[in-house]
């Protein structure tokens, strides 16, 4: 007559003690800063290094600019870039706790660098560097914390501003067909394209968290139910 082979329910109610240990406390949800904190240490070496050729390129266009700047805005603007470049080569060697202060401040220097850029050379909201605030607000709201990354968009919003609303002689002259006729319009455009970079980078940064969540979830249930098999099968032989 065949034995029936019968498991102690509570193994499959209470965490049992096994060669694995105990089984894992039920899962706290995963949230937006615990996301972040396991994602940035690797993207944010990319980021330093890509901050650190933008400011390399920066010094590189300043250089080419006509000879009739002057040399006291010339000096400013490679002083900018050239921080930039500072910034972006320490990050790299920075500890992780001050890896999102620091961020934030070689960022806040490439958005016054292009500003300033901007103005000197008389390029207003014609100027190319300008269509880099949209991919690093993007960048910033999908790497560092929304109290750090909204401020730096905000920034770069008051400096898309204050170009517009700049005296028209402020900087060298451009020449006639090149001179930006449709300021406003310009304008709109650039807080849009910064406007869709923060809801992107947020909109990622909800992505990775959910996934990560996700991933912890199917972990945690393959350690439970690994736990329960092993216990089940010790008490059976």
């Amino acid at each position: 007559m065949a034995s029936e082979t019968l498991i102690d329910e509570s193994l499959l109610t209470e965490g049992p003690e096994s060669l694995l240990g105990a089984a894992p406390p039920p899962l706290a949800r995963i949230d937006l800063q615990r996301a972040r904190d396991q994602v940035q240490p690797r993207m944010s070496r990319y980021l330093f290094l890509t901050l650190a050729l933008v400011g390399l390129a920066g010094v590189l266009i300043v250089a080419q600019l006509p000879s009739d700047l002057p040399l006291a805005q010339r000096a400013l603007l490679l002083a900018l870039h050239g921080c930039v470049i500072i910034g972006g080569l320490a990050g790299l060697r920075t500890p992780a706790r001050w890896v999102e202060a620091v961020l934030a401040v070689v960022v806040l220097l490439v958005v016054l660098a292009i500003g300033a850029t901007v103005l000197a050379t008389g390029w207003a909201l014609a100027g190319p560097g300008l269509a880099l605030y949209g991919l690093l607000a993007c960048l910033m709201g999908a790497t560092v914390r929304r109290r750090v990354a909204l401020p730096l968009a905000a920034v770069m919003a008051l400096v898309l501003l204050g170009v517009h609303l700049a005296p028209a002689g402020l900087g060298a002259a451009l020449p006639a067909e090149a001179a930006p006729t449709t300021g406003a319009t310009r304008l709109l455009v650039h807080l849009l394209v910064l406007g869709a970079g923060v809801a992107g980078g947020l909109v990622i940064a909800g992505v990775v968290a959910r996934h990560m969540r996700s991933a912890d979830e199917r972990e945690h249930r393959f350690r439970s139910l690994l736990g329960i098999a092993a216990d089940a099968y010790w008490e059976i032989d």
